[in-house]
C-alpha cells in the first residue's frame, strides 16, 4: 500500500472512533462499586475530637459534671470548696466564677500573677506644695518603726523633705475615702515613688488596720506592672487569655496546675472548657449548649488537629 492510502485509511479510523478531546472525557460510574463520589470522607482527628466533645460534653452542666465534679471525688479534700477560692463543687459555683477576682488565695504578694492585681487604691497629697497630686499605691509595706507607700508616679518638683497631709481613695470606681488625715504626718519626698509614715507603730488601731487591711496597691508583686488593666478574672467571657482558670489548668501561668487529683483531662474535655468559655452569652446559665460551631478553638482542632496554644494577656488592647 502506498503511503497516500496509509494516511487515508488512519484519518478514516480516527472519523469512527469520535471525538476523543480531554473536555469531554468523563470517568466510569463507579456507583455501586465501592466509589461513589457521594460517600462522606473519614473524619479527620482534630474532627473527631470536635464530635466527640460535642456528643459527650454538649451543655456547661455536662461540662461540670465531667471535668470539675469527678475531681471533688472521692475526696472532697482535693477539690476547691466552701473552704477555699474559688468555690467549683457545684455547676452554679463555676458559673458564678465568671469576671470573680483571681490570685485571692495567694499567701505571698510577689506570687500574685499581673493580670489577678487588683486595681489599686489612690493616694491623693492634701497640704503643700504638691496639694492636689494624686498617683496610684503600687504596693505598701512596713519598715522598722514606719509605713512604706510606694507609688505609681514619683512625688512631682523639686523640694527638700517635708510632711503633708494626705487621703487614700478607693481604686474600685467607687470613689469611697478610705483614709484621710489633714495633719501634716506624711513625710514627702520630691522626685521620689515612696512616702513614709514615720512612727506607724505608735499609731492607733484604726489607723493601722486601715492602712495593713484596706489599701490595697496595684502592683504586690512589685514588677513594675500595674497588671489589672490587662482585664484578668477567674473567667472572662470570650477572652481565653485573660481567663485565669484556664491558663492555671493549663500550667501557663505560676502555681501547681490543677486540677490536683484523678487523671488529667483529655483534648475533647479541654475543648469543651475553652469553647465554653469563649462562647459564654451574657445571660448563662447552667444548660447552656456548648456553641462548639462558633468557636474558634474547635476551628483550630479540626484544621490542625492539635488545641490551640493558649498564653497569658500581657497587654490591654
Amino acid at each position: 500500500m502506498n503511503r497516500i492510502g496509509l494516511v487515508g485509511l488512519l484519518f478514516l479510523s480516527l472519523a469512527a472512533c469520535g471525538d476523543t478531546s480531554y473536555e469531554d472525557w468523563n470517568p466510569p460510574d463507579t456507583v455501586g462499586q465501592g466509589g461513589s463520589s457521594s460517600e462522606t470522607p473519614p473524619l479527620t482527628v482534630g474532627g473527631q475530637i470536635v464530635v466527640a466533645a460535642k456528643e459527650t460534653i454538649p451543655t456547661m452542666l455536662d461540662l461540670h459534671t465531667t471535668v470539675f465534679q469527678r475531681t471533688c471525688s472521692p475526696d472532697g479534700g482535693v477539690c476547691h470548696n466552701s473552704k477555699e477560692y474559688p468555690d467549683l463543687h457545684t455547676a452554679g459555683n463555676l458559673l458564678d466564677s465568671i469576671w470573680k477576682p483571681c490570685n485571692l488565695a495567694e499567701s505571698k504578694s510577689q506570687g500574685v500573677v499581673d493580670m489577678c492585681e487588683p486595681p489599686g487604691e489612690w493616694l491623693e497629697i492634701l497640704t503643700g506644695t504638691q496639694k492636689g497630686f494624686k498617683t496610684r499605691i503600687a504596693w505598701t509595706a512596713p519598715e522598722d518603726s514606719r509605713w512604706v507607700i510606694t507609688l505609681e508616679a514619683p512625688i512631682p518638683g523639686e523640694c527638700w523633705p517635708h510632711v503633708a497631709g494626705f487621703r487614700i481613695v478607693a481604686g474600685d470606681g467607687s470613689n469611697e475615702v478610705l483614709l484621710e488625715l489633714f495633719q501634716e504626718i506624711l513625710e514627702v519626698k520630691c522626685g521620689q515613688t515612696k512616702v513614709y509614715l514615720n512612727y506607724f507603730n505608735t499609731f492607733g488601731p484604726e489607723l493601722q488596720d486601715a492602712l495593713q487591711w484596706r489599701v490595697q496597691g496595684g502592683d504586690p508583686n512589685r514588677n513594675g506592672v500595674f497588671g489589672y488593666d490587662f482585664g484578668g478574672a477567674l473567667i472572662v467571657p470570650g477572652e481565653l487569655e485573660r481567663s485565669y482558670l484556664l491558663l492555671r489548668m493549663l500550667g501557663v501561668v505560676p502555681g501547681t496546675p490543677m486540677p490536683l487529683a484523678n487523671q488529667p483531662l483529655d483534648d475533647k474535655e479541654w475543648l469543651a472548657l475553652m469553647c465554653w468559655i469563649e462562647t459564654l452569652s451574657d445571660t448563662p446559665s447552667v444548660m447552656d449548649v456548648i456553641d462548639y460551631d462558633g468557636c474558634e478553638a474547635a476551628k483550630t482542632v479540626i484544621k490542625t488537629g492539635e488545641l490551640p496554644e493558649i498564653s497569658p494577656v500581657e497587654v490591654w488592647p
